[in-house]
């Protein structure tokens, strides 16, 4: 198990939260304080190893000198970045199976109910991204800002002990720590994913719901795991 993304998740996680702890009165646009508040309220404050496995938790715990683990060293400079992306034509493709590698990572890692998402949405939230960030001559920070989306998309899942979907991704937009997206570019974006992926027609599962097994596709190095009992 790679530990480095579970650190990663865990600032996520924290960072969710926190923000949702200084929730007020007003309304932040970007993303429902008021509904995670109201999880930390019921559940209490959630930390990574709440959806870990206790094996694995055993084995994390018997790790020292975890938080070295440098993000940087999975970026395009270094061979293993690419190691899965051999077939890839562009540097969106790329980026595209980097996060979904990730992915994987996370699904596995994490007890997490199952993943409903579409390979058409996953294409589509790839090329609306890519085509803003090409488009504004930042095509350095996309992969950066593609895969703290990955880790905000999960963390909000299992928060809420929900399914992985097209709208965690949607969502975490609101809460990307991004060196050039502004607010309104978040909400343009957020408002264009939702109306080309139909997001609003996504089944939502209460808390209720067992833990779903999951099935993958890798045809093409792309996603998708389906629940197969959602049409």
């Amino acid at each position: 198990m790679d530990y480095g993304y579970t650190i990663l998740i865990n600032e996520e996680l924290d960072f969710i939260q926190q923000t949702a702890l200084k929730f007020r009165l007003i309304k932040n646009p970007l993303h429902n304080d008021s509904e995670i508040k109201n999880l930390i309220l019921t559940n209490g404050y959630r930390y990574v190893e709440d959806f870990m496995e206790d094996e694995d938790l055993k084995e994390l715990s018997d790790l020292n000198n975890f938080d070295d683990f440098d993000e940087d060293e999975i970026d395009d400079d270094n061979g293993d970045f690419f190691l899965h992306c051999a077939n890839s034509s562009s540097y969106k493709e790329k980026v595209q199976n980097s996060v979904t590698n990730c992915f994987f990572e996370y699904q596995y890692q994490y007890n997490i109910i199952g993943v409903n998402i579409k390979p058409r949405d996953w294409d589509l939230l790839f090329d609306v991204m890519y085509d803003f960030y090409k488009s504004h001559d930042v095509e350095n920070l996309f992969l950066e800002d593609m895969s703290s989306l990955n880790r905000f998309a999960f963390s909000l899942a299992l928060l809420r002990t929900s399914l992985v979907d097209i709208n965690c991704y949607i969502e975490g937009l609101g809460y990307l720590k991004s060196d050039y997206l502004r607010k309104k570019d978040i909400l343009k974006l957020q408002d264009e994913l939702t109306s080309k992926t139909n997001s609003n027609n996504i089944i939502d599962f209460n808390k209720n719901k067992k833990k779903v097994k999951t099935t993958t596709n890798l045809v093409n190095a792309k996603i998708i795991d389906f629940n197969s009992r959602i049409k």
